[in-house]
């Protein structure tokens, strides 16, 4: 067995209690020892035949935790406003991010988490009106694409919240409902330029030869799809 003891081991026959006899059989001895200088664990094993071994293993120091970061909390914390346990630890795993342990995000962990930090779990309002909406269900509200309000969150037209990079981006509907750029008669020029997608020059160019009317709020979808219509003309012109 000395031989091939490592395959010993390693066989699926042998049980716990086999190899706690071969342990029993080849050490005589562990002494345990602290260098608080390098902050590590100090381990002699005395084997039965006089060889001594000297293993060193990392000691946790003083409050030192195996817990989860304080920024993966947080954006659970945000998460949870649109999002269930599972579909939270898909989020998470997507991005990188591991459990305390360095292990995956589960359902169960992540319902761990949140109960231990007393995080709310995520439930559909009963009404339908949601006070958080994700990207689409916020789109859908103001009557604009996706693509559209995303460029007017991460410009910080609108307030959002966006907890990770490969993630969800997550509206108030009360700030919506407040926000400048769709509030009637208080677009501000910086707002319109983004959302209809134009650069300044050709911005005012259309002001100025009145092809644009800042008008609200029954023209102002029918002003969007006029102004594509002027942009792609003035593209093939130009």
């Amino acid at each position: 067995m000395s031989a091939d003891l490592k395959t010993v081991w390693a066989a699926p026959s042998t049980d716990a209690r086999l190899k706690k006899r071969i342990i029993r059989t080849v050490i005589h001895e562990v002494i345990a020892d602290i260098d608080p200088e390098a902050a590590e664990i100090v381990l002699v094993v005395h084997w039965i035949g006089g060889v001594h071994s000297e293993m060193r293993l990392p000691r946790r120091r003083r409050g030192q935790r195996n817990s989860t970061s304080a920024d993966v909390i947080a954006a659970v914390r945000q998460l949870a406003l649109i999002a269930n346990d599972d579909l939270i630890a898909g989020i998470l795993n997507r991005n990188g991010l591991v459990a305390g342990n360095g292990n995956r995000w589960t359902r169960e962990r992540v319902t761990s988490l949140r109960s231990h930090h007393r995080i709310s779990v995520y439930k559909p309002a009963d009404d339908g009106i949601e006070p958080w909406l994700n990207l689409s269900n916020a789109a859908r509200l103001l009557h604009i694409s996706p693509r559209t309000l995303r460029l007017a969150a991460q410009a910080g037209e609108i307030d959002a919240i966006h907890p990770l990079p490969d993630g969800p981006w997550i509206f108030s509907r009360a700030a919506l409902s407040d926000c400048p750029l769709f509030a009637p008669g208080r677009l501000q020029r910086a707002c319109l330029v983004q959302f209809l997608r134009l650069s300044n020059d050709v911005f005012s160019k259309f002001v100025n030869t009145h092809v644009l009317k800042l008008t609200w709020p029954a023209d102002f979808f029918a002003l969007h799809n006029q102004a594509g219509n002027r942009r792609l003309a003035h593209r093939r012109r130009a």
